[in-house]
């Protein structure tokens, strides 16, 4: 597992899923988020690379794509913690060439990342291809609370 520093006694993945520990700054219950590269999203980054393959730019307005289906315009902005999307400003986003080379089942991605204060904090080892990928597992709110804890990680700071 790779991740980089933060506040360094503070990012026990295991205590932030708890999400029972307050930030010493703010008061704010500190509290990190499973997410898992899914069908769902290999289905949203087909879509953009249909609509975008022959934009050099990339660049692109997400209600092009989804237009106003709002599941995918809230969804989609995940794909921005594998590197795959970037925010270029004024509601415009810009496909990574990393989508491809996904796409093609040219490189592996991290199959979970662990996510809190929307920077990955945490990239667990397991990796996953295009056609390696699993249904969507998150179908109801019942389901976000059963993320995945990581049995065996190891903290580098």
């Amino acid at each position: 597992m790779n991740q980089p520093p933060l506040f360094d006694q503070y990012l026990d993945p295991v205590r932030l899923k708890e999400g029972k520990d307050k930030c010493p700054c703010c008061g704010k219950l500190m509290r990190a988020y499973c997410k898992t590269l899914d069908k769902r999203f290999a289905g949203y980054l087909e879509d953009m690379w249909i609509f975008l393959r022959n934009r050099p730019s990339m660049i692109f307005r997400p209600e092009e794509i989804f237009g106003d289906d709002h599941r995918k315009l809230n969804d989609f902005q995940k794909l921005g913690y594998w590197g795959l999307i970037n925010k270029e400003g004024g509601g415009r986003w810009k496909m990574s060439p990393k989508v491809v080379r996904f796409l093609f089942n040219k490189i592996s991605l991290p199959k979970r990342l662990w996510v809190f204060n929307n920077k990955v904090i945490l990239t667990e080892d397991e990796t996953v291809t295009i056609d390696k990928l699993d249904p969507r597992w998150q179908e109801c709110r019942a389901d976000y609370a059963q993320d995945y804890v990581p049995q065996n990680y190891k903290l580098e700071f």
